[in-house]
């Protein structure tokens, strides 16, 4: 992802509160009526919206709108206090994506980003990984192939779990 952004522009726009991670829009030099107005209805308040970014998940995150452009909350934290965009992702910790203080945030592959997720919504097991294969019955762990099939969904979440834990430990998140 190719941001043209800066941070030097990022701070002229806004304010960023690492602790709680709320940006606020910065009065503009009032040089003309289109500024003063901008002032009177943005400066000072609580800058973008929380959105759904897909209908598949239910974490709603925080876009911000900077020269026309839609931002992630959590990308521009990264970019205030870091001064540069993030390499790979940035992770949640807590899986609340308004939650944009800068100890809630950090780098994570896709990988990564992925085993720290919860239960997608459309989910019907009520376990993370695993599904009940149609013919047979069975559960079924899955995680980037197949894992193994199982009489109890306990039994395929935890071999779901096993590997997620092998291969993210910090990120694993059962639900």
């Amino acid at each position: 992802m190719t941001e043209k952004l800066t941070s030097d522009r990022l701070k002229e726009l806004l304010d960023y509160d690492p602790a709680t991670g709320v940006f606020i829009w910065r009065a503009r030099p009032a040089n003309s009526r289109m500024e003063k107005v901008w002032n009177g209805r943005h400066a000072g308040k609580v800058a973008g919206s929380l959105r759904l970014l897909s209908k598949s998940h239910k974490t709603k995150y925080r876009v911000i709108a900077i020269d026309s452009k839609p931002y992630l909350g959590h990308r521009l934290a990264w970019l205030y206090v870091y001064g540069e965009w993030p390499t790979h992702e940035v992770d949640h910790r807590d899986l609340d994506g308004g939650n944009n203080s800068i100890k809630n945030l950090r780098p994570a592959t896709r990988g990564q980003n992925a085993a720290n997720r919860g239960v997608h919504k459309n989910n019907t097991s009520g376990f993370k990984g695993i599904y009940q294969n149609k013919k047979g019955g069975r559960w079924v762990a899955q995680r980037n192939g197949y894992i193994g099939s199982f009489d109890a969904p306990e039994a395929a979440h935890a071999a779901y779990m096993q590997t997620l834990s092998s291969d993210h430990p910090e990120f694993a998140r059962a639900s």
